[in-house]
């Protein structure tokens, strides 16, 4: 267990709220449509999994779908509508926060950014943590937590699975909090997850052919939470390779048959904080350096106080001063007193909020899911970026047009995280450019633009010589179409002059006309073959 970095002479510090969001961006290996996906997964997950599919869609396409199962979720927006389809019976809870999703995504990003279906959602149900064995009293409390499992789609085919365990209506200290995330985190915890999903994970695993089909069986293991995304995410993978015409049986053919098979994980913690807020900043500032140096390597590699350095650097102060809500008598504004976050690269995120914001209201859930879009969009910016980084570096483009595709989605993805252009709410602007300074986003840009130059150069190099060996050949090709007039000539000199007697060189004639051919249909003849896989591919 960590140790808390708080006082003995201090009073404690405490909270009656707290959410946790553990974000996993990850490949599925090629753009997608994403009103495709979302009618395949909800029918391939619709037996045994309560799954709800989120989409965005203009006005008149709305009786399209109406017709198909769809119906509207929320009449938020002027031209597109948040459109949903439910499998299974859902609680009201989650079908409120599915509602708040679509409302949050209305606001803070524009209506011509979502009518190109560029984004959408699918709810994958929930997961149960049981908590009842711990050894630590009051987390035993708690019994069991229950985890919702959202996943954000996007056309370029790089995902974010989010896991939200809401923690609500008990007062933790900040070392409850700082255990409860060790457990999770580090130590692992007993999830109850689809037996089905989980099969598919360990006969990938090994290498053993398996054939998914959903159930509602489930299996109680210990895991950790990088363990539960991994076997989500790889659910996710292995259904979209299966659209695409793809047989997988192991980890390694659907690693290949990804862009990057590298994933990333990020927590995001929100947290009330009753007593001495920043105080509570400090201690889970602390908190992160200490999980930070336990996930990537052994205390004697990563000191604490290196981790603390780092992690420190990162963390500001950002006031939000408008939020908007959306009531039966119309739309108001908030003013919100302050939002204070801890962003690293040290894939941590920390939120607190004031005490007005949180807790069960429909304003706080909103506030909530305002700023983890925002993180969500950041993450995705990332591995967005990470998937160019590792084609470009460990699987290079072969051919001029391969190259420009990629240059065309690079340019996409650098026009989003420099201009932000899809983000209509300014304070939302703001928080997401400092997310990309804070993830020191420029400093992946730069290396993926100097990889790309210099593809860019051995490619452009590549192609200049076939051109030149084209030219060649191509002069040698003209040159044997010449031939058939050498010999027109020859055969009408010996049918009108020699065969005739008018003339007694024949031989000579003959050797003179066909022995420089011989050498030309031979050099043709070998540089087709040496060349012909470059030149005529």
């Amino acid at each position: 267990m960590p140790r808390v970095m708080v006082k003995k002479t201090e009073e404690p510090l405490t909270t009656e709220y707290l959410d946790l969001y553990y974000m996993y961006a990850f490949d599925t290996g090629s753009q997608i449509d994403c009103n495709e996906i979302l009618d395949y997964l909800i029918n391939k997950l619709s037996h045994g999994m309560e799954v709800v599919a989120l989409g965005y869609v203009p006005l008149p396409r709305i009786d399209r779908y109406s017709q198909k199962g769809w119906s509207v979720v929320a009449n938020a927006g002027t031209w597109i509508r948040p459109i949903c389809k439910v499998s299974g019976e859902l609680s009201v809870d989650l079908m409120l926060h599915v509602k708040y999703r679509a409302f949050i995504d209305i606001v803070l990003m524009s209506e011509e950014y979502l009518e190109k279906g560029e984004i959408a959602r699918f709810f994958m149900g929930s997961i149960t943590i049981d908590l009842s064995t711990t050894r630590y009293r009051k987390l035993r409390e708690l019994r069991e937590l229950r985890g919702y499992l959202e996943l954000l789609i996007h056309q370029n085919g790089v995902m974010v699975l989010t896991l939200r365990i809401p923690i609500h209506g008990i007062e933790l200290s900040s070392r409850d909090v700082m255990y409860l995330r060790y457990l999770l985190e580090v130590r692992g915890a007993s999830f109850r997850i689809p037996k089905a999903i989980y099969n598919l994970w360990t006969c990938m695993k090994k290498g053993i052919t398996y054939t998914f089909s959903p159930s509602k069986s489930t299996i109680k293991m210990r895991f950790r939470v990088i363990d539960v995304l991994e076997i989500f995410s790889l659910l996710i993978k292995y259904l979209l390779l299966d659209l695409r015409g793809y047989k997988v049986i192991n980890i390694i053919q659907l690693e290949n048959l990804l862009r990057n098979p590298w994933d990333s994980a990020y927590t995001v913690l929100f947290t009330e904080v009753l007593k001495g807020e920043m105080k509570f900043i400090e201690v889970l500032r602390e908190y992160s350096a200490q999980i930070y140096a336990m996930l990537r390597g052994p205390r004697r590699l990563i000191s604490r106080r290196a981790a603390r350095r780092a992690i420190s650097k990162s963390f500001r102060y950002i006031p939000l001063v408008q939020l908007t809500g959306v009531h039966s008598r119309g739309m108001r504004r908030y003013i919100g007193s302050r939002v204070s976050v801890l962003i690293s690269e040290s894939d941590t995120h920390i939120v607190t909020v004031s005490k007005r914001y949180l807790g069960v209201s429909e304003i706080g859930e909103r506030l909530r899911l305002l700023h983890v879009t925002v993180l969500e969009l950041a993450n995705h910016a990332r591995q967005c970026l990470r998937v160019f980084e590792h084609l470009f570096t460990s699987r290079r483009p072969r051919n001029l047009e391969e190259l420009t595709k990629l240059r065309e989605l690079f340019s996409k993805v650098i026009d989003s995280i420099e201009n932000s252009y899809f983000i209509v709410d300014n304070d939302m602007k703001e928080l997401f450019r400092y997310c990309m300074k804070a993830l020191e986003l420029r400093r992946l840009i730069n290396s993926v633009e100097r990889k790309f130059e210099s593809l860019s150069y051995v490619i452009m190099t590549r192609y200049q010589d076939r051109i030149s060996k084209m030219q060649v050949l191509l002069s040698v090709l003209f040159g044997v179409f010449g031939i058939p007039f050498f010999l027109f000539s020859y055969f009408q000199w010996l049918y009108d002059v020699a065969l005739e007697g008018e003339s007694q060189h024949i031989v000579e004639v003959t050797l003179s006309t066909c022995l420089p051919m011989i050498p030309i249909l031979l050099m043709t003849i070998y540089l087709y073959y040496r060349w012909s896989k470059e030149v005529f591919r």
